[in-house]
Parts: C-alpha cells; structure tokens; sequence
C-alpha cells in the first residue's frame, strides 16, 4: 500500500559510459548537478505524489493482518534472497512507496537507484517497496480530474501486489 508514489522517469539521465566515475547513478533529479548532489532543494513537478495518509491507515488497518495465498514454488523462489528478511517471508500485506517508470529495470544498482530517489523526493520519509509503470500517469490524470472538479484525490489508494523482485538473488547478475 503506497504513501507515496514517485515518478522515475522525470530525470536528468546520462549515459552510463560518459557518467563521471564518481556518480552512484546515470539518473538524478531535476534541476539538480547530478546524482551526488543531495543539497540543491527539489522543485516537484509531478515527481512525488504523497497518498491520503488517513486513507492510507484506514486501508492498511483493514488489510494488515490478512492471510495472503503462498505456494510451495512461491516458497521456493523466495528463499533464494538470502540476507534480504522480508523478501523471505510469506506474501503479507505492508506500507512502502513506490517508483513508477515506464522503462522496465532490473538490478542491484538500479534498486539502490529506486531507493535513493525515492527518500530524496519524499523527503526522507518513504522507503522504495515496490515498482510499477502507469501509477503516476494515473495519478497525473487523477489530479488534474480533482482540479476540473471531476474526481477527488484524496480518495485515491495505490495497491499493489508485488510480482517479482526488482533486483536478482545473491550469486545472479542483473543480466541472467
């Protein structure tokens, strides 16, 4: 259940081979100097979306103790993720932001990417948990509904059922 849904497309990008050696990523926010620089203030433009939070707490407090569906193949696959505690437990229901982009991406480095943008956009307070495509295109439309008076955002909950990993187990590369 997201409290905040982040844009990750809605960047500066650099090509990976000409990135200074001392970027920890290709993508930075805008308006900023790159990656590194954490102290030029954001200007959000679409960037973040913070979620009701009343809505949100409502929501979780209905669901958090639910008994999600497992299976032995589930069961499986999640034990590959050795040292990663919750990516190891049973499917349940949890509170974490999520980055939404429209390119599909995969690994370590780029989820160190995902959890970097997602605490500079929201300010320290979220926690990159899961990934996605068209929730802040969604969210945009929403938004501009509410303007015209069409829809009301502070009604709009972001639910999502984590499908895969966004980063290989330990001992695979990206790649693989």
């Amino acid at each position: 259940m997201a409290r905040y849904v982040v844009d990750g497309d809605l960047a500066h990008e650099i090509d990976a081979r000409e990135s200074p050696k001392d970027w920890k990523s290709r993508y930075f926010p805008r308006g900023t100097k790159g990656p590194n620089d954490t102290t030029t203030p954001l200007q959000p433009e679409g960037e973040v979306v913070a979620i009701n939070p009343a809505l949100v707490s409502w929501a979780y407090g209905l669901t958090k103790d639910l008994k999600l569906p497992d299976s032995p193949a589930i069961s499986r696959e999640r034990m590959r993720f050795a040292g990663y505690a919750n990516a190891q437990k049973p499917p349940f229901v949890l509170q974490g932001e999520q980055l939404s982009a429209m390119t599909f991406w995969h690994g370590a480095l780029m989820t160190e990417w995902a959890n970097d943008c997602v605490k500079r956009w929201t300010g320290g307070k979220g926690e990159f948990i899961t990934s996605a495509m068209e929730d802040t295109g969604v969210l945009q439309a929403m938004t501009y509904l509410d303007r015209a008076g069409r829809a009301d955002k502070n009604r709009i909950l972001v639910l999502r059922a984590g499908s895969n990993y966004t980063m290989p187990p330990p001992g695979t590369d990206a790649a693989t």
